[in-house]
């Protein structure tokens, strides 16, 4: 899986410490959510690393990380989220 990265979310993924390997098992495990504007998030929290845990995946790293993706499948941003944000909605 090829991974487009804009400028914004490699800056951010740099300054925030979230590997593109990290990013691409958030994409794969974690849970989805409709972001607003066309876009998907994929947050890593309790129910999803239990989950992938079940898969034989560990995703215990990427707890509370985030990653937004727009329509066109590219990254558009990497984020440290220990709650959800109220306008996410459930995919």
């Amino acid at each position: 899986m090829e991974l487009k990265l804009t400028l914004h979310s490699e800056k951010r993924s740099q300054q925030r410490g979230i590997s593109q390997s990290n990013i691409k098992k958030l994409i794969c495990f974690g849970k989805r959510f409709y972001a607003g504007k066309g876009c998907i998030a994929y947050h890593a929290g309790k129910k999803a690393i239990r989950s992938a845990k079940q898969l034989g995946v560990d995703l215990s790293d990427l707890k509370n990380q985030a990653c937004i993706l727009a329509q066109d499948g590219s990254l558009v941003t990497v984020q440290h989220s220990p709650r959800i944000p109220k306008y996410w909605k459930a995919a």
